[in-house]
């Protein structure tokens, strides 16, 4: 097929409008409108990842910047380690852009299309797919590389997988696109491992993955707070 990977999955399949003209580009509202009409078990999803998993086509899901692009936003609250990353100029450039997507009429049918693309991403592992995860930035301004990755991590068990399937997808399903599982991507003896060590229960509380308090990087060991303190303020800073 020529294809290695795709990033973020059903969510951007324009080809889905059935009634586009050709040539011209369908708008986000009619985009979204064929996402929502999608029948996951229909012939026609079951054919396209039946033609992915065939030739070797992985997806890796990128749910975090997804939900960040919706128009139906996060609460504030629950960005509160996103807006300390962030310099004050690119926080309020965010908060602009968020401030008009909240007049978005759309804002239900973007709660549908999120659900789809989570649930295509739950059929095309089920069948056996190659799903990968990690994080797009920056969205609309406040997906920012670190913090996404917990929130993916959240977003994948919201999306029906285990917690142990939301860390298979992180790593070893990226040690195999990359052809390395047999050297990283799992812990076990003979392989290299970077460690995270949270402090909660990951398993029954996916929340857990936004307190680190250690990093095993190649050995050594690092404070994750003074890691988050060193860079406060900086992200989208010029």
């Amino acid at each position: 097929m020529g294809i290695d990977n795709l990033e973020h999955g059903l969510i951007t399949g324009t080809d889905l409008v059935s009634t586009g003209e050709r040539g011209v580009c369908p708008s986000r509202h009619e985009v979204g409108v064929a996402i929502a009409a999608v029948d996951m078990q229909g012939p026609q999803i079951q054919s396209l990842i039946h033609e992915l998993i065939q030739h070797d086509v992985a997806i890796t899901s990128t749910l975090a910047v997804v939900v960040d692009a919706a128009d139906d936003q996060p609460s504030l609250e629950s960005l509160n380690s996103t807006k300390a990353a962030m310099s004050p100029c690119a926080w309020n450039d965010y908060l602009a852009i968020r401030k008009r997507m909240e007049k978005s009429p759309d804002k239900q049918l973007s709660k549908i299309q999120i659900h789809k693309e989570m649930e295509f991403e739950r059929e095309f592992f089920r069948q056996g797919g190659l799903l990968m995860a990690g994080a797009d930035t920056t969205g609309i301004g406040d997906t920012i590389a670190g913090i996404a990755d917990q929130h993916e991590m959240e977003l994948l068990i919201e999306a029906g997988f285990s917690a142990s399937e939301a860390v298979r997808i992180f790593s070893l399903d990226g040690a195999r696109y990359l052809g390395r599982d047999k050297e990283i991507g799992t812990i076990e003896k003979g392989k290299r491992a970077d460690l995270l060590l949270l402090d909660g229960d990951f398993e029954h509380d996916p929340h857990a993955i936004e307190k680190p308090e250690t990093v095993f990087k190649n050995g050594v060991a690092w404070d994750s707070a003074k890691l988050f303190a060193s860079v406060a303020g900086l992200a989208g800073e010029e």
